[in-house]
C-alpha cells in the first residue's frame, strides 16, 4: 500500500501544471536593451504575456544620435489550439493578438547648409555645420503574430514568433533621418519580430 500511494504522489508531481513563464530577450542586448517578458497559463490552450523593455545609449556615431532613452511594454493573448494537457506548459504553435505602446527620447545631428546668394551655391561666409535636435516620439501598435513555444526538460522555454500591424506614432521623423533606428517610429505596417529564452515556474 505504501509503494503505491508513492507512486501516485510521484505521478501528480510529474504532471503537475506550471503556470508561470520568465523570459529574456537575447538579442535586445546588441541594441542596448534589456527586454523581459511574464507570462501566465490561463486555460490549458490561452495564456496572457507582458513584456517591458528599457533601452540607453550615450551616443552612436553611426546613427548620429546621442542621450537615447526608450521604454517598451506589450500585451499578448497566445492562443494554443493543439496544447497537450500532459504537459507542464502551454507549448506547440500559437497565434497571439498584440498591443504595444513605446516611447523614447534622443538627440540627433543634423548637417545645416547655408545658401543665401542667388545662384544656388554655398555661401564660403557660411560653411556647412552641424545643429543639435532633441526629440520625443511615442508609439503604439496592435496586430498579431504567429508563433513556436518549444519546451526542453519541462522547465526552459524557447519562443521565436513573427507577424505585423499597423503603427501609429505622435510625431513624425525626423528629417535627413533615414535608418531603421529612427524610422522604426514611423507610421504604417511593421513587422513584428521576437525571440526568447525563459524558465517555468
Amino acid at each position: 500500500m505504501l509503494t503505491q500511494a508513492q507512486t501516485k504522489s510521484d505521478s501528480v508531481k510529474a504532471t503537475k501544471v506550471r503556470k508561470n513563464l520568465l523570459s529574456l530577450y537575447p538579442f535586445a542586448f546588441a541594441a542596448n536593451s534589456l527586454t523581459l517578458s511574464v507570462e501566465r497559463r490561463i486555460t490549458t490552450e490561452n495564456s496572457l504575456r507582458f513584456v517591458a523593455g528599457f533601452s540607453s545609449a550615450d551616443e552612436s556615431a553611426y546613427y548620429s544620435i546621442k542621450g537615447l532613452t526608450e521604454f517598451y511594454g506589450e500585451f499578448q493573448l497566445r492562443v494554443h489550439p493543439i496544447a497537450s494537457k500532459k504537459l507542464p506548459y502551454n507549448n506547440g504553435f500559437y497565434v497571439a493578438p498584440f498591443l504595444l505602446a513605446k516611447t523614447r527620447s534622443f538627440t540627433s545631428k543634423l548637417l545645416v547648409v547655408a545658401n543665401n546668394n542667388n545662384n544656388n551655391s554655398y555661401d564660403p561666409n557660411n560653411p556647412p555645420f552641424y545643429q543639435e535636435l532633441e526629440t520625443k516620439q511615442s508609439a503604439i501598435s496592435g496586430g498579431v503574430v504567429i508563433g513556436y513555444n518549444y519546451i526542453l526538460i519541462e522547465r526552459i522555454s524557447i519562443d521565436l514568433y513573427l507577424g505585423g500591424g499597423m503603427m501609429h506614432t505622435n510625431k513624425s521623423v525626423p528629417e535627413n533621418m533615414i535608418n531603421p533606428t529612427i524610422n522604426e517610429y514611423g507610421k504604417g505596417v511593421k513587422f513584428h519580430i521576437g525571440f526568447n529564452v525563459g524558465i517555468i515556474i
